[in-house]
């Protein structure tokens, strides 16, 4: 069974709710909301995978929450499949550019509706994994740093040098350097 958390956003209570289920029967856990101010605050609320999200919409439609997801870096984070009854592939191609990830038109195949959601969650996964190494890469490097000055204690490296990848093997190497210095 999948796990992960999807939003989805819809002012069509009957399309909100088809989708929701279909996500929860592949094992999803699905929270909804109606327009685009709920859908940011759920955003702001609680961490979410991806956020499936209507293009028509009142207010602010979907092309509009989505530059606002977009340009607020913590909710950046959730990959965005738009949906929209319209196969328009301008507006797909424009969604696409301003940073969803998918373009889904209603009514959905269940089918498809899975394998976008599935390769979206796998791509989210990734980049999720790609900016712990960053911050973990960002962290090694101000340790070489204060190593090279000799300001850094091998009990700082402990826990970077206790895992078992690439970084963990230079953590391992300025660990080793410290105490070097420290023994001369």
């Amino acid at each position: 069974m999948s796990s992960g958390r999807i939003l989805v956003v819809d002012d069509s209570s009957i399309q909100r709710r088809a989708l929701a289920l279909a996500c929860e029967r592949l094992g999803y856990q699905v929270t909804e909301a109606s327009d685009s101010a709920s859908a940011l605050a759920g955003l702001r609320s609680a961490p979410f995978d991806i956020v499936l999200l209507d293009l028509t919409m009142p207010i602010v439609d979907g092309a509009g929450t989505l530059a606002q997801i977009m340009a607020d870096s913590a909710l950046s984070t959730a990959s965005v499949i738009m949906t929209s009854a319209s196969d328009d592939l301008e507006a797909a191609a424009r969604c696409i550019e301003m940073g969803a990830v998918d373009y889904l038109v209603m009514p959905f195949q269940p089918a498809l509706l899975q394998a976008r959601v599935e390769a979206a969650m796998a791509a989210k996964r990734a980049r999720d994994v790609e900016r712990v190494q960053f911050a973990r890469i960002a962290d090694l490097i101000a340790v070489a740093r204060r190593v090279e000055d000799g300001a850094c204690a091998a009990a700082e490296l402990d826990a970077a040098a206790c895992a078992d990848d690439p970084l963990a093997s230079l953590a391992q190497v300025f660990r080793d350097l410290v105490v070097q210095r420290v023994r001369s």
